[in-house]
């Protein structure tokens, strides 16, 4: 039977599917919420099998440490419409306030008291520029029992929350602004790894982008920094509704024509960006760094894609979200499942198994052009709609109504099969080659 115990920043978990930081989806998830109603959350994780946990984030912004931030915790989501059913996009925005380091402290003590010995507690800091200020939170977590320190430069909806244009003040550097340039985040990372003996994690920002993501995790591996988070939710903005003004489609504040910065996540775009990021950091740091993958994982499937492309554990927000807290449960069976019926004995095993496959085109280009594929058109699908016809390929032309492909013409780009609304196209087994094909054109 496979073994799902692995190991991240060398700390055991028990498994590699972990819930990420999420500070401020309502009420009861906040930091400022009534301790009971906080902690019966965490219990849920813990017996759902949860391998680790990081914390919800906390900052120290001195006008944040005088008040119990209760009265403004608030946020409004919202599912875009898209193809891919409860894999889509959703958009979150709201002016949650940073939770304090007291808060923070306080939650702490409450979980471990009920967490497993098993299950790292990772406390999530969002860090100011101030290097020593950031290292006197590390250490007062270390002390608390915190088993990890996870410096956030991925969240994003505070501070861009604001007037397009207005600027941000001094001292609201953190997050995104942190997590995205090298500059910044080198000397917290090094104050912090040098103020406490429990690792350090980095959470990065996708909008950072690539390969400015290689720059950013590059110096905090130099700095100490032992483990990665890939991704996270990009800023973003709906869809103005052109039928009514160009205002925004939110539907909670279509009334007052509002269409706010926010930040998405769960769609296949993000993951696919998380897959990405995973696989780069895991080809140019996986040596140096632990690799942990984030963003729109939702199935089993996708937990096994991330780990195959370099990551050695999984943090999941998508995924609760979608199918709820169980889900936890379903992942980790799938993933026990699916090593033991492909005769992986460990996690280890799988990590970054998909990468000896990732080659750059022209590696490949020849040895695809010997491939004897073309387009085939079904006529039991085909509608004569003639959007493949009306398009740059001349391998295709409407015959008596449907499509028809010269195969001789055809050089099997894939086009055709990309743009056919009804999946009437596909290409497939001939007798002679793209590369016969193509020489004669």
């Amino acid at each position: 039977m496979a073994d799902l115990s692995t190991t991240l920043a060398g700390v055991r978990v028990r498994s590699p599917i972990g819930l990420a930081s999420v500070t401020g989806l309502n009420i009861s998830w906040h930091p400022a919420a009534p301790l009971e109603t906080y902690t019966a959350w965490f219990k849920r994780w813990f017996d759902a099998g949860i391998g680790f946990v990081v914390m919800p984030s906390v900052g120290t912004l001195a006008k944040m440490e005088d008040k119990a931030y209760r009265d403004v915790v608030w946020r409004t989501q919202w599912r875009a419409p898209g193809p891919k059913g409860d894999y889509t996009y959703y958009f979150t925005t709201g002016a949650i306030p940073t939770p304090t380091v007291e808060q923070g402290l306080l939650r702490l003590e409450q979980v471990k008291k009920i967490s497993p010995p098993d299950v790292p507690l990772i406390a999530s800091l969002f860090s100011p520029r101030d290097p020593a200020l950031s290292a006197y939170m590390a250490k007062r977590f270390e002390s608390a029992g915190a088993d990890m320190i996870e410096i956030n430069g991925g969240c994003n909806i505070e501070p861009m929350s604001r007037e397009v244009g207005e600027e941000v003040a001094a001292g609201e550097e953190f997050g995104m602004f942190i997590g995205s340039s090298p500059a910044y985040i080198k000397p917290i990372v090094e104050a912090v790894t040098q103020a406490v003996k429990i690792p350090v994690g980095v959470k990065t920002t996708p909008q950072a982008g690539y390969p400015g993501m290689l720059a950013v995790i590059d110096s905090v591996v130099k700095a100490g920094a032992k483990y990665v988070v890939t991704t996270h939710m990009p800023m973003a903005i709906l869809p103005p509704d052109i039928y009514n003004d160009g205002k925004g489609s939110w539907p909670l504040l279509k009334e007052i024509g509002a269409n706010p910065l926010a930040s998405v996540g769960g769609g296949e775009a993000i993951r696919i960006h998380n897959y990405f990021y995973t696989a780069m950091a895991s080809g140019f740091f996986g040596g140096k760094v632990d690799i942990a993958g984030g963003g729109g994982i939702v199935t089993g499937e996708h937990a096994v894609q991330s780990i195959m492309l370099g990551a050695g554990t999984i943090q999941l927000a998508s995924a609760f979200l979608w199918r709820g807290v169980s889900q936890v449960k379903r992942i980790t069976q799938f993933l026990s499942d699916y090593m033991d019926r492909y005769g992986y004995k460990t996690v280890r095993d799988l990590r970054g198994h998909a990468l000896q496959h990732i080659k750059p085109w022209p590696e490949i280009a020849e040895k695809a052009r010997h491939s004897k594929l073309a387009a085939n058109v079904d006529l039991s699908k085909c509608t004569g709609c003639g959007v493949c016809a009306d398009n740059l390929c001349n391998a295709v032309h409407l015959e008596n109504g449907f499509s028809k492909i010269t195969e001789d013409r055809c050089s099997a780009c894939g086009l055709c099969q990309m743009c056919c609304p009804e999946g009437a196209i596909r290409l497939a087994p001939t007798d002679k080659s793209i590369d016969d094909r193509i020489k004669g054109l």
